[in-house]
């Protein structure tokens, strides 16, 4: 999410055999109006949703070659 009031980034690498989280949220004001506080709030749910959230893992088996 990138807009004029925050923006919100969250990145998955694979690098070998370990998987690499970066994540990052920048508030773009420094000063909010209270009619912003909703939205607000709603992206620093999101943060904290999917800066929390589970990685789950299967394992890929490679197709029999026909």
């Amino acid at each position: 999410m990138n807009n004029e009031m925050a923006a919100v980034f969250l990145e998955y690498s694979i690098i070998g055999t370990a998987i690499e989280i970066k994540g990052h949220y920048k508030f773009k004001k420094s000063v909010y109006e209270p009619n912003e506080y909703s939205r607000l709030k709603f992206y620093m749910n999101d943060v904290v949703k999917y800066f929390n959230g589970q990685i789950i893992m299967e394992e890929i088996k490679p197709q029999a070659l026909k």
